[in-house]
């Protein structure tokens, strides 16, 4: 897709806006699962802060999906990561059926 050639063309996997959206927060925010392991297999950085402190795991767990989530720990996201608001992933995932239900939410739980 676009998005590797891009990076094939030596994009900056990590560039971000001026509020600190990465590529990697956008992917997570939207459970783009394949997405975000083109992302990271590119070498961005699991845990890249936007201005207000979310990682992209924040976003996987608040509005993402469990498979998101479930790439992103495996690629080392930190789930004891907190927001300037002081929020974790798990604080976010409780109001996401898409990944409260899941086995993934117990190692979110489990950073709290």
């Amino acid at each position: 897709g676009m998005v590797t050639v891009l990076l094939n063309a030596g994009a900056d996997v990590d560039v971000s806006d001026k509020r600190g959206w990465a590529p990697l927060h956008v992917a997570a925010r939207y459970g783009r699962a394949g997405m975000v392991t083109v992302l990271l297999d590119a070498g961005a950085d699991v845990n890249v802060r936007r201005k207000d402190d979310w990682t992209p795991l924040h976003f996987a767990a608040a509005w993402g999906t469990a498979e998101t989530v479930a790439v992103l720990i495996k690629a080392g996201a930190d789930p004891g990561a907190g927001t300037v608001q002081g929020k974790l992933p798990a604080d976010l995932a409780k109001n996401n059926d898409k990944v409260k239900n899941h086995d993934v939410f117990q190692v979110l739980d489990a950073a709290r």
